[in-house]
């Protein structure tokens, strides 16, 4: 796939829109006790892609570039975004 042979200053880029992206979602606290379980071997853009049905893992390997990749993972985000905004205006 083409994100295997980018370069390093094109890497970091990647790596700092991942970040802005992952901004977009205000982290809420969550109620209650919960103990959810994290992956620790997968990044957490790979888990939200392929979880969310948006693309498999061979898909994610061999048809999308890296760009593609972060704009599928910017509308993952934002749409989880959403969908928390209009529960908790529904809640109040």
């Amino acid at each position: 796939g083409a994100c295997r042979v980018l370069h390093e200053g094109v890497l970091d880029a990647f790596f700092r829109e991942v970040r802005r992206i992952e901004s977009l979602a205000p982290s809420a606290p969550v109620e209650g006790n919960l103990d959810l379980l994290k992956c620790e071997r997968l990044d957490n853009i790979i888990y939200a892609l392929i979880s969310s049905k948006l693309a498999t893992l061979a898909e994610l390997r061999d048809v999308y570039d890296c760009e593609e990749a972060l704009d599928l993972y910017e509308l993952y985000t934002v749409n989880a975004y959403n969908k928390s905004s209009i529960h908790k205006a529904i809640r109040k």
